[in-house]
């Protein structure tokens, strides 16, 4: 299901259209918007709409975020329709000092949204990130533009220099390309899986001139697609030509983390890295001289993000990744501010429990910013506060415009026989109604039985016809009211021609606005969007 037609609306609310004139100058106030929450994914994809640039949507937590990249796909054109690309910017999957190696698909989703914001082709992306995506450090945008390398059909190559640079860059080799972040030669077929590439690619040499260029399915190993060109970036965010820098800097010496040159006398010694600590388990102290080797040989291997606090300076985050005229919009300040102070409390409490067992070395630098710098890093970037409270944690008023313009939505609480008597209702009085409900079928029949013919529909890439009944077969989230739309003559009109009254000539339901009603029972579901006549 698809409702971006409907996003046209939007434009039709006062409040909103003033202050998306604001955004546009560079003088929208930083206050709260105050935003009804379920109408939030319908503003963003708006924004999104209006303004080309890449916008960054913050919430709090990555289950808010899984769903908030459902919900503005709903809203949003699809790529197919020139609509943008959505991301959702995955979280690590180590908490804050743990020893747990990334998976191939986290790596995925976070180094294919930074990916997507260097790329100019197409529209610009929209990414949603959570609170603990956003803290964690990440390599800088200039080593991944540095990374990213185009290879096309018909090139010449030299396959021993490709395959050093991609083990520079991350890659690990194998036998069979399974995951991101691996490649593999047999003879003159090498197949790697870039983490900005939702599959792998094959190359097909004929000589040191690229033949073909494939994409695989890795469970099968059967073509997909055929290309033309394809961008390979880094194979993680921790790049392993910094491996020795990354010693360095933990103040480890020759080849070995045993090497003589890190027990010498004096300052000059390595005694004092946390690598050395004496409290360490035996079985993570072998772990570690197996990492160094590989670190000081600028070779990657599954847990090398562990290493990330050592490996960039100064620290980035995906903020860092964003051009400067990229909208940055806060889902709620209220709830990200408490979110990052308990990150920040349960981080450290680990850090001491992982100190007192053994399983980190004491003084181990930190894989995240503090809360204070995110705070600080976002203020710079003036992101558009949609909830109740500021990046201070302040609540604020919910007197504002956008605020009076969003309100909650009746509820039918699965009542299918209600909403097909309130629909009755509305068609009557001249309304145009929208039915989305994934009880497609049984909708259809109840509006036959009650003397009105919908029209079924998959998606709505335009406001309905007046008058209309149109049901779609899907599942929105909560309901909602926009209040206040203003008529806006048409092209017709305007040249005194005369025509039909479109959609914004319509206020709606509970006076001028869109309603969206729950109906399923036990969970969350938009049964409807009424418009009714002034």
């Amino acid at each position: 299901m698809n409702l971006s037609g409907l996003l046209e609306v939007l434009l039709q609310a006062p409040a909103y259209r003033d202050w998306l004139a604001q955004i546009e100058r560079g003088v929208a106030e930083p206050a709260p918007q105050a935003i009804y929450h379920a109408a939030r994914p319908f503003v963003v994809a708006g924004l999104k709409q209006h303004r080309p640039a890449p916008l960054l949507l913050v919430t709090a937590r990555s289950e808010m975020a899984q769903q908030l990249v459902e919900w503005l796909s709903l809203w949003l054109p699809t790529p197919e329709a020139g609509g943008p690309a959505i991301y959702q910017f995955a979280e690590p999957d180590a908490l804050p000092y743990e020893r747990i190696s990334w998976s191939g698909a986290t790596r995925q989703r976070r180094l294919t949204a930074m990916a997507a914001l260097q790329s100019r082709n197409g529209p610009a992306p929209l990414i949603v990130a959570s609170a603990r995506a956003l803290v964690q450090k990440t390599l800088p945008a200039r080593e991944l533009r540095l990374a990213l390398r185009t290879i096309k059909t018909g090139a010449a190559i030299r396959l021993e220099t490709l395959a050093a640079g991609w083990v520079q860059t991350g890659y690990n080799p194998a036998e069979l390309v399974e995951e991101p972040g691996f490649f593999t030669r047999r003879g003159g077929i090498v197949d790697i899986w870039p983490p900005n590439l939702p599959l792998p690619v094959r190359i097909d040499l004929f000589g040191e001139e690229i033949d073909s260029l494939r994409l695989f399915d890795p469970a099968t190993q059967r073509t997909v697609q055929q290309v033309d060109s394809v961008e390979i970036g880094p194979g993680s965010e921790v790049l392993s030509k910094y491996g020795p820098m990354i010693l360095e800097r933990l103040r480890v010496h020759g080849e070995h983390l045993m090497a003589p040159e890190n027990f010498a006398a004096g300052e000059a010694g390595g005694q004092d890295s946390p690598l050395h600590d004496p409290h360490l388990l035996l079985a993570l102290r072998e772990e570690l001289r197996n990492e160094v080797e590989k670190l000081h040989a600028s070779h990657s291997f599954h847990g090398i993000e562990w290493y990330m606090p050592y490996a960039y300076e100064p620290a980035s985050t995906l903020l860092d990744h964003l051009p400067p005229e990229a909208t940055v919009v806060v889902d709620d300040g209220l709830d990200l501010t408490a979110t990052l102070q308990e990150l920040e409390l349960q981080a450290e409490s680990l850090r001491i429990e992982l100190e007192r067992t053994g399983e980190l070395p004491r003084n181990f630098g930190r894989s995240f910013v503090a809360p204070d710098d995110l705070r600080s890093r976002l203020l710079q970037r003036k992101p558009l506060l949609l909830g109740l409270g500021d990046l201070a944690g302040k609540a604020t008023s919910v007197n504002t415009p956008l605020a009076r313009t969003f309100a909650p939505g009746p509820r039918f609480g699965g009542k299918t026989k209600e909403i097909a008597a309130e629909v009755v209702r509305l068609h009557n009085g001249g309304g145009t109604i929208l039915l989305a409900s994934r009880q497609h079928a049984r909708m259809h029949d109840l509006l036959k039985e009650v003397h009105v013919t919908p029209q079924q529909q998959t998606e709505l890439l335009s406001p309905p016809p007046l008058g209309s009944v149109s049901l779609l077969h899907g599942v929105m989230g909560e309901g909602f009211v926009v209040r206040g739309l203003e008529t806006v003559a048409n092209a017709g009109e305007l040249k005194g021609a005369g025509s039909e009254p479109t959609l914004s000539n319509l206020s709606f339901f509970h006076g001028p606005g869109v309603v969206w009603l729950e109906q399923a029972a036990g969970a969350q579901s938009s049964e409807s969007a009424q418009h009714r006549r002034p």
